[in-house]
C-alpha cells in the first residue's frame, strides 16, 4: 500500500512538471503571438495558432491525467477527491513522502504563477487584437467613407446616401 501511494504521488508530482513545461511553452508562444500581433504580421499568426492549439490539447491530457492521479490519491487517503486541495495533497505528503514535499510545493506555485501570466498574457494579446481591429475599422470608415445614422421622430433609419455624398479620402478613379 505505501509502495503505491509513494509511487502515486511521484506520478502526480510528474504531471504537474510536465503541465508546468506545457504552459512554458504556451507563455513563449503568447509572447511570440504579442510581437506578431503588434507587427501585424497576420500569416506569422496563423502559423501560431494550431501550434498553441496542440499544445492546449497536451495541457488538457494532463489534466485529465492529473486529476485521475489526484482521485487515487484521494482514494489512497480516504478523502472525497473533491475535498482534496493542493495544500492537502502537500500536506499529506509531508506525512507520507516528505523529502518530495519541496519539490511538490514548487510545481504547483509554478503552475498557478503561469497560469496567472497566462491569462495577462491573453488578455493583452486580446487588447492588442481589438485595438488592431477598431484601427481597420477606422480606416475602413475613412477611406470608404461611412454614412451617421439619422432617424426619423418615429425611430425610422433615414437612408442619407441619397441625401449626401459619402466623402472619401482616396479617390476610386485614380
Amino acid at each position: 500500500m505505501l509502495t503505491n501511494l509513494n509511487n502515486e504521488i511521484r506520478h502526480f508530482l510528474e504531471l504537474l512538471q510536465k503541465q508546468n513545461l506545457v504552459l512554458e511553452n504556451l507563455l513563449e508562444l503568447e509572447e511570440k503571438k504579442r510581437q506578431v500581433i503588434i507587427l501585424g504580421q497576420v500569416e506569422e499568426l496563423n502559423k501560431i495558432i494550431p501550434k498553441e492549439g496542440m499544445l492546449v490539447s497536451d495541457l488538457e491530457k494532463l489534466e485529465d491525467a492529473r486529476f485521475k492521479s489526484q482521485t487515487k490519491l484521494a482514494e489512497i487517503w480516504e478523502i472525497p477527491v473533491e475535498e482534496l486541495s493542493a495544500d492537502k495533497i502537500i500536506l499529506n505528503v509531508n506525512q507520507n513522502l516528505p523529502e518530495i514535499e519541496a519539490e511538490l510545493q514548487s510545481a504547483v506555485k509554478q503552475i498557478a504563477e503561469q497560469l496567472d501570466r497566462l491569462k495577462a498574457s491573453n488578455n493583452e494579446n486580446n487588447d492588442l487584437i481589438n485595438l488592431s481591429l477598431e484601427y481597420i475599422h477606422t480606416m475602413q470608415s475613412m477611406l470608404n467613407g461611412e454614412v451617421a445614422g439619422t432617424y426619423t421622430n418615429t425611430g425610422v433609419q433615414v437612408d442619407e446616401t441619397t441625401v449626401r455624398p459619402a466623402l472619401r479620402l482616396l479617390d476610386k478613379k485614380a
